[in-house]
């Protein structure tokens, strides 16, 4: 019934609810069973979030090879210990940065000890370096390009 409400001056005509609360054979809508699996597939997925941030990260992990090759030269020393989640590596800053250290090692070491130059730092905090940060790093993984007045070589 698709009339002007304010000239019939009746009320509006919303249909019957009948579909919405159908039931099943145990008394529970349908659109209730769709309600209560949205809910499960969210609690889910909050628990596989919670399972990969904490128990996984919380493992010390593999230290790359220019981290042990920063310790070796004594910018920094890595040991094991118990951290905030668990085991985990401790890092702890002995020396500053300086000339000799390549793009890729430097890219590390603020990346483990930040821009703040924080003294000891727990290997499940550190989060790798950006290559889009470091220009330098980014040129050193970077396969060289050909000059622009050059055609690339077609393989």
């Amino acid at each position: 019934m698709h009339t002007n409400l304010l000239v019939s001056g009746g009320s509006p005509d919303f249909g019957t609810i009948d579909g919405l609360l159908a039931t099943t054979a145990d008394g529970i809508g349908t659109s209730a069973w769709a309600g209560v699996a949205a809910v499960g597939v969210i609690v889910l997925l909050g628990l596989v979030m919670i399972v990969r941030n904490s128990v996984l990260r919380r493992r010390g992990g593999r230290i790359p090879a220019v981290v042990r090759d920063l310790e070796a030269r004594g910018y920094l020393t890595v040991y094991a210990t118990d951290g905030p989640h668990g085991p985990d590596w401790t890092l702890r800053r002995l020396r500053m940065p300086d000339r000799t250290l390549t793009a890729t090692e430097r890219a590390w070491y603020f990346a483990v000890f930040g821009t703040t130059l924080t003294t000891v730092v727990h290997w499940s905090e550190v989060r790798p370096p950006s290559v889009h940060a470091w220009p330098e790093l980014r040129a050193a993984t970077d396969p060289p390009r050909p000059p622009r007045d050059e055609p690339a070589p077609c393989d």
